[in-house]
């Protein structure tokens, strides 16, 4: 392996250590329980920034296949731990839209009781029910 390769693959291990912290970050920001509003433009930020790091990656000449061997095994250790995050990280996204979802079910629901009881989606003010003079 030539001196090229060496800056290769330091350089590809550069860029999965990057994808790594950013998977990592986006798991954080996850776990940190503030609403979607309050991190969405950071997570949206860092999945960017995962794509570009990708990108770079993709632009990489292609490793020999000897060149594939990792002597020390960090190079499959650290793509082992980024798929990991991205499982949780989207475990944690199923959940968040399932949480989304039931209060959207339950605003339709608690509609639904108002304009039934309340006639809140009728036009006019007309008066549907009248209680009896005792």
């Amino acid at each position: 392996m030539g001196r090229n390769g060496v800056s290769d693959q330091a350089g590809r291990r550069e860029l999965y250590e990057e994808l790594l912290a950013c998977t990592n970050a986006q798991c954080d920001l996850l776990s940190s329980g503030d609403s979607w509003e309050h991190i969405a433009d950071s997570f949206l930020q860092l999945s960017a920034r995962w794509d570009e790091i990708r990108a770079q990656i993709d632009r990489l000449k292609q490793p020999e296949p000897e060149e594939l061997k990792d002597s020390d095994g960090y190079l499959q250790d650290l793509i082992r731990r980024i798929a990991a995050g991205l499982k949780e990280v989207d475990h944690k996204l199923q959940h968040s839209v399932g949480e989304a979802g039931t209060g959207l079910k339950t605003v339709k629901d608690q509609k639904k009781l108002m304009n039934a009881y309340y006639g809140m989606d009728r036009r006019g003010n007309h008066a549907l029910y009248f209680d009896e003079k005792k």
